[in-house]
């Protein structure tokens, strides 16, 4: 009896040292390579580089629609017409 598990033993052993061997290695890490790298600040623009949004144009004032058929005058600015 001590034989027979003296020779499991044995081979348990052969069986996980070899195991081990063959199982892939863990991958060292590059020595140079940064784990959290900080990202680059992002420029900012100057702004006085910046131009100007050109300006949008007032549109026409429009007609008091309860004028509308009274004969009195619209109340936009006068025209070429007035």
């Amino acid at each position: 009896m001590h034989t027979t598990t003296t020779i499991l033993v044995i081979v348990a052993l052969l069986t996980i040292s070899a195991y081990i061997v063959s199982a892939d290695p863990i991958p060292e890490p590059e020595p140079n390579a940064n784990p959290n790298p900080e990202p680059e600040p992002k420029a900012i623009a100057d702004p006085e580089a910046i131009p100007d949004p050109e300006p949008i144009p007032c549109p026409e004032p429009i007609a008091d629609p309860t004028n509308f058929g009274s004969g009195t005058k619209c109340n936009h600015p006068p025209c070429d017409s007035d």
